[in-house]
Order: C-alpha cells, then sequence, then structure tokens
C-alpha cells in the first residue's frame, strides 16, 4: 500500500480518529468522549489528564497531527486565535509571524473583519501585520452570511482529513528522502494513438418560463486581481441581465469561481427571477452545489452562503458546461 514507515502509520491513523471526534458531532464515538472528556471544551482545547483512558490518550496523539498539518477557513472569524492559531492561506507558513500586539494576545480573527460589511479592516490588517502577511490575509475571501470557523486539511482539494494524505503529511513533515524513480520512455511519435476529437459544446437555452444565469470568473495574476461575469438569459436566448466585477485576487481559482457562484446568486436575488438555473464552467463548485453535505474545500464557506441564499429564491437546478459553452461569462469575466 506504500506504507514504509510503521510509526508514521500509526499516527496517521489515530489521526484519521481524532478528525472523525472533531467533525462527527452527531456520532456515540462523540457523544461518549464529550460526556467524560470535553464536558465544556473542544477536542482541540481539551487538556491532558491524569485519568485518561489509553483510547484518550492515542485521540490526543492522533490530535497532534491535526495540531500541525490542519488549518483555519476564515468564516465569522470568533474561533481562531490570531497568534496561535494556523489560519494563512499558505502551506508553509500557515501562522502569523508579526510581533503580537500588547493587549491583543487572545484576539481572534474577527476583531480584523468589519461586521456591518463582512469584510477586511485593510486599515487594521496593515498596520498589524508585515506586508507578506497582510496580503495574504486579505486574499482570503469572506463570507457574506455568519458561517463558523471551519478546521480543515489543506493538503487534498476536498479539505477532509484521510490515512493516505496524513500519511504523506508526516513523510514530508519528517523530510524521508523519497526514491527516485526513473521516467517511463514516451513510445516512438508514430506509435501514438490519435486523441479523439470531443464535440464542441453549445450553450442550451433553459426551459420556456425559466431563466438561466452563466457565471464564470478569471485571473490576472500580474495585477493581482480577479474578474467575476454573470449573465442571465431567457429561454430563446436573450439577455436579460448581466453584471461584472473586480476583485483582490483570491488564493486559488477554485475561490474565485464560488465567488463568481455566490455573486451569480445574490444578482438572482436583487433581480427577483420566479425560476432560474445556475449554470458555470467549474465541475468543482458545481459539485460542491449540489451535495447536501457540508464542504470542507477552502471555498466551503462561500458554498455555505450560496446555498443560505437559495432557500430565498427559486433555482431549479445546478448544469456545468464546458468553458467553450460558457463563452459569454467568460468574455465578462476577461
Amino acid at each position: 500500500m506504500g506504507f514504509k514507515d510503521l510509526a508514521l502509520f500509526n499516527d496517521a491513523l489515530l489521526a484519521k480518529q481524532a478528525w472523525r471526534l472533531l467533525h462527527n458531532k452527531d456520532s456515540l464515538f462523540h457523544r461518549v468522549f464529550k460526556s467524560k472528556f470535553l464536558p465544556d471544551c473542544s477536542f482541540m482545547e481539551a487538556l491532558e489528564c491524569a485519568s485518561g483512558s489509553y483510547a484518550w490518550s492515542s485521540l490526543l496523539k492522533g490530535r497532534e497531527v491535526l495540531w500541525r498539518g490542519a488549518h483555519w477557513r476564515v468564516g465569522n472569524g470568533d474561533s481562531i486565535k490570531i497568534w496561535d492559531h494556523p489560519w494563512l492561506p499558505s502551506l508553509e507558513h500557515p501562522r502569523v509571524l508579526s510581533p503580537v500586539i500588547d493587549g491583543l494576545h487572545e484576539a481572534t480573527v474577527n476583531f480584523l473583519i468589519k461586521p456591518t460589511s463582512r469584510s477586511w479592516d485593510r486599515d487594521t490588517v496593515a498596520g498589524f501585520f508585515a506586508p507578506l502577511e497582510a496580503d495574504l490575509i486579505l486574499k482570503i475571501p469572506l463570507s457574506a452570511t455568519n458561517v463558523e470557523d471551519k478546521l480543515i486539511w489543506p493538503h487534498v482539494p476536498n479539505g477532509v482529513y484521510s490515512v493516505k494524505s496524513g500519511y504523506r503529511f508526516l513523510v514530508r513533515e519528517k523530510a524521508i528522502p523519497r526514491p527516485s524513480h526513473q521516467a517511463q520512455a514516451q513510445p516512438p511519435a508514430s506509435t501514438l494513438l490519435p486523441r479523439p476529437q470531443r464535440e464542441t459544446p453549445k450553450w442550451e437555452p433553459p426551459p420556456s418560463l425559466s431563466l438561466k444565469i452563466n457565471f464564470d470568473g478569471a485571473v490576472f495574476r500580474d495585477k493581482g486581481e480577479a474578474g467575476l461575469g454573470m449573465v442571465v438569459c431567457d429561454s430563446h436566448g436573450r439577455v436579460i441581465a448581466s453584471l461584472v466585477e473586480k476583485i483582490q485576487l483570491p488564493s486559488s481559482s477554485d475561490e474565485v469561481e464560488a465567488l463568481a457562484a455566490v455573486q451569480a446568486i445574490t444578482l438572482a436575488m436583487d433581480l427577483n427571477l420566479p425560476s432560474f438555473i445556475v449554470e458555470g464552467d467549474s465541475k468543482v463548485v458545481i459539485s460542491a452545489l449540489r451535495k447536501e453535505e457540508e464542504s470542507f474545500s477552502s471555498f466551503g464557506h462561500l458554498i455555505f452562503s450560496a446555498k443560505y441564499y437559495l432557500h430565498l429564491c427559486n433555482c431549479i437546478s445546478f448544469s456545468h458546461i464546458r468553458r467553450s459553452g460558457n463563452s459569454v461569462a467568460h468574455a465578462l469575466a476577461k
């Protein structure tokens, strides 16, 4: 299975149980340990105790792996301590290294967020942190709704801890040199099979009496910006409304697409559309919108906001289409 260090593999397994205890709060497993060891605190805050069982000690050992590898995803910022917790969008430097401000040792991230606009307080961020850290903070997209902070596993796209990803993290942390593998030689060009030509997808109008909102995001790394584009069309293909917005570049392209999806649904609410389909070319964002379970990805809090808004309007379905069929929204984003 590729697990060569049994000690690290055992730690990765314990971390999986710690992850279950942290996030599966409706399980009997959580309720048993909650009543005995976590009566008035969370699992990540619990202290070791002399009366703890071997199982409890093992869970705390697994928790150490999560402390070193997991990151906090910023929601409302209430649970994240600015200088103690890993929350910056960087695998190499997730913790704030700027000096602690006097009197703010226990301050949480919500101190940096304007409560009315749900946006970063740029003056405070620029005054508290080194330029590099301030730039990282301002790249974190904030949800317009009240979303809880979430501890996620940033080493996989879906943000959910697995034994395999945990083991790989521990191997990298220990800096075990990986065996080198010789690259396989490519066969001669004459023996390569030609790729089948895919049919170019075309935009399809929505059913009669319905509307379709297409969204897309574009990244401009040289400017440190991202573009959001949305267009609303009726069943005859006529444009009803459109919206273009420029924002500060988030830390990933998926976050850009998720922000575009939220703006598309917000536009539908503002226009009071009767019934509509939301369509985009980001498969991961459309898939997250379709799923009922909570998303642990870096943009999961944005998906939460989108689903919250959906309760206030009449969205028929979500549709994924390739970029060539999403050309109008893409052109607006550019």
